[in-house]
């Protein structure tokens, strides 16, 4: 799982087969962690060495996936506790992209003139060709 924000959050997760309130939690490779707070009534996402210090949530009981807005909290850098950023949570592996409602299709499947995210969002209309992680469009 990865989290596209770049911020003091670990950018890859793994599925920890815990449950915390009733849902699977997630832990980053060094310091993040991504679980559902009752509190809150939706997912948290903070750091394990200091919970406190910065963290955000996002409304639901939905796993988490796909791109969301999420309320950060804390910012240390900052005067202002709380800013808001759209995050995109996946399970998907290094050989898959990322739709952006949080499926996975593998990089085969990207602009390759089919549909294949439920989405749209790995095609356009056209002639297409793939530069870095974007298709774009020319004239027939």
């Amino acid at each position: 799982m990865k989290i596209a924000l770049q911020c003091r959050f670990d950018i890859k997760y793994s599925w920890s087969r815990e449950l915390v309130n009733g849902f699977y939690s997630f832990h980053g490779y060094t310091d993040s962690e991504l679980f559902y707070d009752d509190r809150c009534a939706g997912w948290r996402l903070q750091l394990r060495s200091d919970p406190e210090e910065v963290y955000a949530v996002t409304a639901g009981q939905e796993y988490p996936f796909g791109a969301r807005e999420w309320t950060v909290h804390g910012d240390a850098g900052t005067a202002e506790p709380v800013v808001t950023a759209e995050l995109s949570v996946h399970a998907c592996n290094d050989s898959e992209f990322n739709c952006r409602e949080g499926s996975c299709i593998s990089l085969e499947q990207k602009c390759d003139g089919r549909v294949d995210c439920p989405d749209r969002s790995g095609e356009y209309l056209g002639r297409r060709t793939q530069v870095g992680e974007n298709c774009h469009m020319f004239p027939t």
